[in-house]
């Protein structure tokens, strides 16, 4: 079985003194066999407002194709974007490591940013984003969300961010960090904005 571990800095960095990782930050998940990331943005009325749009994008190796509203559904199949809520509940982006890896050799890392605004209503601004692994299987579309089929679940970690820009049109928007992951050490670590 698969184990994800979400340890503090000074813990990880003890027993995996041979990576590169930012010593201020206590967000690492150890991922054996990673194939499928799958970042989920998740907001709900009561507290953070309706309409968030998203926007994800591949920085490192340099793809910057922003998938999302009015941007696009797809960067080269290695991000795939699951569709615009226009209300609330979640958006959600399927990052294919296993092909990053494939087409990028020798890239020890892969760091992918993460922006949103709001495009209807902003009452706190706060979001959960989620980063759940998986090994093998397939991953099928389901509304705005993006299930594995046949696979495992390696694990998931959450943080909450604040989204301040509200505003009706096509925007970058405010960033929300970066997702890096180490492909030799089969580590993601969530880097704040």
């Amino acid at each position: 079985m698969k184990k994800v571990l979400l340890l503090p800095v000074i813990l990880l960095l003890l027993s995996l003194q041979s990576c590169e990782f930012a010593e201020d930050n206590p967000y690492y998940i150890t991922y054996t066999g990673i194939d499928y990331l799958v970042i989920r943005y998740y907001w709900d009325s009561g507290t953070g407002g309706t309409d968030l749009d998203t926007r994800t994008a591949i920085v490192d190796p340099a793809r910057n194709i922003d998938v999302g509203w009015a941007r696009g559904a797809t960067d080269g199949g290695f991000l795939e974007w699951g569709g615009d809520n226009t209300g609330v509940g979640y958006e959600s982006v399927l990052i294919s490591l296993r092909e990053l890896a494939t087409r990028y050799t020798g890239h020890r890392k892969f760091d992918i940013r993460m922006r949103a605004f709001w495009f209807s209503t902003r009452i706190s601004g706060d979001i959960n984003i989620e980063f759940t692994g998986y090994d093998g299987g397939r991953m099928v579309k389901d509304g705005y969300n993006w299930i594995n089929q046949g696979g495992t679940q390696l694990g998931q970690a959450t943080v909450i961010r604040n989204i301040v820009t509200q505003v009706g049109s096509n925007v970058d928007g405010d960033e929300a960090g970066i997702a890096r992951y180490y492909v030799k050490d089969e580590v993601l670590e969530i880097l704040d904005p």
